[in-house]
């Protein structure tokens, strides 16, 4: 499990990055030890909400992993009227896929 969610300002060729925020992925000290622990989308939301209160003009295209590429988090980018790029596992984002597929199949007709 990792101890944090960056965000990192980034060049176009990935090259050099800059750290710009973080959010905890830890348990809260009011749970009890059956608690279930926090995790990385749950602080994916933090992590956005955050940044948006601190940059609130500032435009941002998030580059995210699979694990992020869910409905929840997704939504909150567009609300802000921000960009993403995230990748996308078959396994995890069928609908996706299943979507691809289906124009894929339509193009080639």
């Amino acid at each position: 499990m990792h101890g944090q969610l960056l965000a990192s300002l980034t060049n176009q060729s990935g090259k050099y990055s800059m750290p710009l925020q973080f959010e905890p992925i830890q348990k809260d000290s009011t749970q009890t030890q059956y608690s279930k622990n926090d995790c990385e989308p749950n602080a994916a939301k933090r992590l956005l909400q955050k940044l948006r209160t601190e940059f609130p003009k500032r435009n941002f295209c998030i580059l995210a992993d699979n694990l992020l590429a869910v409905d929840p988090i997704l939504s909150v980018i567009e609300s802000f009227s921000w960009k993403y790029i995230v990748t996308a596992k078959s396994d995890r984002n069928k609908e996706v896929f299943l979507c691809l597929n289906t124009f894929g199949s339509k193009s080639n007709n």
